[in-house]
């Protein structure tokens, strides 16, 4: 029996009973339309014609719909559906016309059966056969016309309400045919899903054993090529018979009727309470392959050099919409179908057309379309489609938008970030999408850099534990899991330290100091298994980091060990020719790009001239077709391990999960964790919710207090966010509303100030008016802050709010002052923005971020007191525009006085610190010199070290995983500073990819015993105890530094963050907090790049920067 015949065989009984049925109905159907010619004796020829086809339509359906039933007939099944409606349409024509003949053409002829019966009966007055008053008879004739009427209506009217309910049972029937063909199986509550076994059902590729196969028979000219007229089974391969060569061979894709194959999966759902990832289910178990699989390397060799090219070129959706904003097949078929276009990018709305957004389902409709295809043309590839979800899947209309990432580091919990992560994913594979932009792991240093609010702020540790965290969140077991996507950390490198803070702009950054501070959490994200990254925009000290040999080859690939696709970010190739005018041309940029880096997809994303100048470049024998050939290959791999090669399409189940109230809940959750309070003067928050139901009022004002698209920021639903609020379709709420929900409309006044730029939004009669509702109110909630903006767009010349705005804080202070009114300030914004003196001026100060749509309530509850808040800042606070590049980790003689330090953030509790211990006052930890031995000084042993050090507790808090190879100085005389060149000579002759030992085999600091021959440990134990001493339960983040008190070479680090963890604590709860102090968060690189620990005296200070600080000192020796 053929596989298309065993699965028909197996469709649903119910269907086949209910078509029978009905086909049987058919048949009476047209039956009685012949009896009823034959019992009225109809003379008329028309209504016997109208009858006679009637009795053949009905006839036909039903001995077709019996046919297909009982012989299992699969060609008339999948039509029936439409014969059945076809027939429903052409007999409610004909009945239509039958009534119309009855009461026009036959009204007659119906009146004389009428009479002629009514007289061979006799009349009820006589009750003699024969005799019947001529006016009775008249009316008694009148009266039979209009039964005979009704009843055909009533009649007709059933027959036609027996064609649509069949229709309906028909179109189940064909369905269910359909599916059963395809392989899919109906499972209740679930609809129609892809069997194990049947992973290659519909796409022209079978995974088995985890190898990639054709499921076609092979042609003499290309062993993968598929002739699309020859799926019959036959295996034509000179005779040998591979049977993994042909599994699927007969099934094929039915686009129209699928209807998902992926089995939904099931994810933890964890609350905030912890801070940290220690349950195993957080451990990613999908990693980038460090080796191409054979089948993709096979097919790889086997494209042809124009599809090649296609892989590796990225375009941005906008070039396949038309200007309503619908999908152009035309263009469709010239980018996937001739260019083989292999990725595309961003969201049809930001190009243009009628819609603000798409929603998941429409979104993946196109993405599908896009995708049928590609799957239908030449090799039968399938794309891959990327998208920016960086906080939430954020262009998908009516998925939960989360804070952006400044706010989710601020509340220094690693399960949240892990918890968006999942979140976006889902919400982002349901729109069809298996790959997401992020995230973005720069280093915020310069404060009026736009996309400061796009970070995990300015310290390295807490980038890459976040990052890290995130990651784990996106990617989970990708390879399994069709619910995760692929994550990309971007940008690699050195993009946030733009010279001055403007976007896109040259950064000038130390080696060591890249080293040190900007490489530590893309290794993080390395070792958390990213799948993707995305190079930079800029050049560093020079150099454009997309024709770099030395940042994309030696240090990400050999030095860092990403064994992932790396892409580019939008139109980089061109900007070599454009704006870095390293390159002559556009031809010659896209040489520059592919000779020396390792880049593997290129955004291009505009235009045809990458793949034409690629394409002429091989030809001409200037690039070689092996450069092609790596780069295809790892994003081939890319795609079977997000299973497109097993289901291209997009799973319809999961669109039920997005915008979900537990998905609003998590958002919350974020929202409230990361609002940090700065300043609360004489304690007077929180605001006492049963004192503000009296008569005391409180009156809320300025541009951000009544706006969800302030809350929201850029890369909300558009790139530069929303133009209006209604955007958002009620799905968030304004601070303004949260604040009457926590408080009570009644008690809750709003009157408008100034926009974002500072003008008045008051006409000249009534300006300042806002200002007399601030004199009645108790409290006053001045909400400043920025306009939604993205990247170049939101670039600013000064750091300073406009000055409208912050003479609301001045106006309102005049005012309110030797009053009992309280001023609170509430700052919506994404990047620290410089208040003058209005700090001095109110009584409160709230730093909200960007916490989404939904951040509204949860700032109202931390106003009054329902949420305990439990922020800290990530990043520095200026006090002037002197401070603009200031970070808390500066060398201990720079100046460092900002407006509010790292760290800093309040709450309505009171918290204890006692009893910082060390394990161990001494710690091994031998300086090791580079002509000794050139091994790494591998973070990966320290784990190790811990895992034989356990005797007391469990692992905590574990050191960042940084860099870790050593390195000879470039040139011989041994400058101070190695120049570029020496480096990379340096890296070319010396660097191996990552975990390969090199250099001699001696010892080394990793080599050496754990414990030493006098009792010295190679880590030690920190503790500390930390006590609620409020009534109030609390979320406190404890935070541990190192300083190195003296350096031989580099000025050492006034204090360098190592590790933190946020307890919960319970009114006069007390808990022991630990830590772990290791030798790679000790370690730095020197002049020379090499990284090493040096002896001497360290201090570990607790909370550094913090009114609660403690601090101990050991040694390493």
């Amino acid at each position: 029996m053929s596989p298309t015949h065993r699965n028909y065989c197996c469709f649903c009984i119910p269907f086949r009973l209910a078509v029978a049925v009905f086909s049987v109905l058919a048949i009476g159907l047209g039956g009685l339309c012949l009896w009823n010619v034959w019992r009225l004796d109809i003379e008329d020829n028309t209504a016997k014609i109208v009858s006679y086809v009637a009795t053949s339509i009905y006839g036909i359906l039903g001995l077709s719909g019996l046919f297909s039933v009982i012989f299992k007939r699969y060609a008339l099944a999948k039509n029936f559906s439409v014969l059945w409606w076809t027939v429903t349409v052409l007999t409610t024509i004909l009945a239509c016309v039958n009534m119309v003949l009855l009461a026009t053409k036959e009204k007659d002829q119906v009146k004389s059966i009428c009479q002629t019966t009514l007289l061979s009966k006799g009349s009820e007055t006589t009750g003699e056969s024969g005799i019947y008053p001529a006016d009775v008879l008249a009316d008694d004739v009148d009266n039979c016309y209009k039964y005979v009427l009704i009843i055909a209506g009533a009649a007709m009217a059933v027959q036609v309400l027996v064609m649509l309910v069949g229709g309906w049972v028909a179109s189940r029937y064909t369905s269910e045919v359909k599916h059963r063909k395809s392989g899919l199986t109906y499972i209740y509550g679930q609809g129609y899903v892809q069997p194990q076994a049947q992973s290659s059902a519909a796409h022209p590729y079978t995974s088995v054993g985890g190898i990639l196969f054709y499921t076609a028979a092979d042609t003499a000219q290309n062993p993968l090529d598929i002739d699309n007229n020859n799926h019959n089974g036959n295996n034509n391969n000179n005779g040998n018979t591979n049977p993994q060569q042909v599994v699927g061979m007969e099934q094929s894709i039915d686009y129209d009727t699928y209807g998902g194959q992926t089995p939904l999966a099931s994810y933890p759902t964890d609350s905030h309470a912890s801070s940290k990832l220690t349950s195993k289910k957080y451990k990613n178990t999908s990693r980038p392959s460090t080796e191409i699989d054979t089948d993709v390397q096979d097919l790889v060799e086997s494209l042809t050099l124009k599809e090649l090219v296609g892989q590796i070129t990225q375009i941005q959706i906008g070039m396949l919409i038309d200007q309503k904003g619908e999908l152009d097949m035309k263009k469709v078929q010239y980018w996937v179908g001739e260019l083989g276009v292999g990725s595309f990018l961003d969201t049809p709305t930001n190009h243009g057309g009628k819609y603000i957004a798409y929603s998941a389902r429409k979104f993946s409709k196109i993405v599908d379309a896009i995708q049928k295809v590609a799957v239908s043309s030449g090799k039968r590839i399938p794309m891959i489609y990327g998208l920016d979800s960086v906080h939430g899947a954020n262009y998908v209309d009516g998925a939960v938008l989360f804070p952006q990432q400044i706010g989710l580091a601020a509340t220094f919990n690693t399960t949240a970030a892990y918890e968006l992560g999942r979140i976006t994913a889902r919400d982002t594979r349901a729109a069809g999408i298996p790959w997401v932009f992020a995230p973005i792991l720069d280093v915020a240093v310069h404060k009026l850099w736009p996309r400061v609010y796009e970070t995990f702020g300015e310290d390295p540790y807490v980038v890459s534990e976040m990052g890290s965290a995130l990651i784990r969140g996106l990617q989970g077991d990708y390879k399994k899991d069709r619910t995760r996507v692929a994550s990309c950390m971007k940008h690699f490198i050195g993009y946030s330290a733009s010279r001055n803070g403007q976007d896109k702009s040259s950064a000038w950054i130390p080696d060591n100091y890249l080293m040190d501070y900007f490489v530590p959490p893309f290794q993080a994200a390395i070792d958390a298994g990213v799948a993707t990254a995305m190079e930079t925009y800029i050049d560093v000290n020079g150099q454009p980091v997309i024709s770099s040999n030395f940042y994309l080859t030696e240090l990400l690939r050999k030095r860092l060990g990403f064994e992932g696709m790396l892409v580019t970010d939008w139109q980089e190739v061109d900007r070599l020719f454009t704006e870095h005018r390293t390159a002559t041309s556009l031809k010659d940029a896209t040489f520059q790009c592919l000779k020396q880096t390792s880049v593997d997809m290129v955004m291009v994303p505009e235009s045809d001239s990458f793949s034409k100048d690629a394409t002429a470049l091989v030809q001409e024998k200037k690039l070689d077709r092996a450069r092609l050939v790596e780069s295809v290959a790892k994003v081939i791999q890319l795609k079977k391990d997000l299973g497109l090669f097993d289901q291209p399409f997009s799973d319809p189940k999961l669109l039920s999960y997005v915008g979900s109230q537990q998905d609003i809940d998590a958002a919350k959750d974020t929202a409230r964790e990361s609002i940090t309070l700065l300043k609360n003067e004489k304690s007077i928050l929180p605001i006492n919710k049963s004192h503000s139901k009296s008569k005391k009022r409180i009156f809320v004002t300025g541009p951000a207090a009544d706006s969800i698209r302030a809350l929201s920021g850029g890369w909300s639903i558009k790139w530069q966010g929303a133009e209006k609020n209604e955007w958002y379709q009620g799905r968030g709420e304004t601070i303004f509303q949260g604040l009457k929900k926590e408080f009570g409309s009644k008690n809750v006044k709003y009157a408008p100030s100034v926009d974002f730029k500072g003008d008045s939004l008051e006409d000249d009669d009534n300006k300042d008016n806002y200002l007399d509702a601030a004199k009645e109110a108790d409290v006053v909630v001045i909400c400043l802050g920025e306009h939604p903006y993205a990247e170049i767009v939101g670039n600013i010349n000064e750091l300073d709010l406009p000055w409208g705005q912050l003479e609301v804080v001045e106006k309102v202070h005049k005012k309110v002052k030797g009053s009992k009114t309280k001023v609170v300030l509430v700052l919506v914004e994404g990047r620290p923005r410089g208040l003058e003196n209005m700090v001095e001026k109110v009584d409160a100060v709230v730093m909200a971020y960007l916490p989404g749509p939904w951040g509204g309530h949860p700032i109202a509850q931390v106003l009054s007191g329902t949420v305990n808040p439990s922020g800290r800042l990530p990043l520095t606070y200026p006090s002037g525009p002197g401070d603009m590049a200031a970070n808390y980790y500066r060398s201990g003689i720079d100046p460092y006085e900002p407006l509010f330090s790292f760290s800093a953030g309040l709450s309505y509790s009171k918290v204890e610190y006692w009893g910082l211990k060390l394990s161990s006052s001494q710690m091994r930890a031998r300086m090791f010199e580079e002509a000794e031995s050139g091994r790494s000084m591998n973070a990966q042993k320290d784990d190790e070290d811990i895992e034989k050090d356990e005797e007391e507790g469990s692992k905590q808090n574990q050191a960042p995983t940084n860099i870790e190879s050593s390195y000879k100085r470039a040139d011989a005389e041994g400058s101070i500073v190695p120049s570029m060149e020496g480096m990379l000579k340096q890296f070319s002759e010396m660097l191996l990819p990552k975990k390969v030992l090199a250099g001699p085999a001696t010892s080394d600091m990793n080599t050496l015993p754990l414990v030493s021959s006098n009792g010295i440990r190679s880590t030690i134990r920190a503790r500390i105890m930390v006590e609620n001493t409020s009534d109030r339960p609390v979320k406190e983040t404890v935070f541990w530094y190192i300083t190195q008190d003296y350096r031989s070479d580099i000025m050492p680090e006034a204090f360098m963050l190592k590790g933190f963890e946020k307890v919960d604590l319970e009114p006069g709860e007390s808990k022991e907090v630990k830590f772990r102090i290791t030798r790679s968060a000790l370690a730095y690189h020197d002049r020379s790049l090499r990284k090493k620990v040096e002896n001497g005296s360290f201090t570990l200070t607790v909370n550094a920067m913090r009114p609660e600080a403690q601090s101990v000192k050991f040694q390493i020796v």
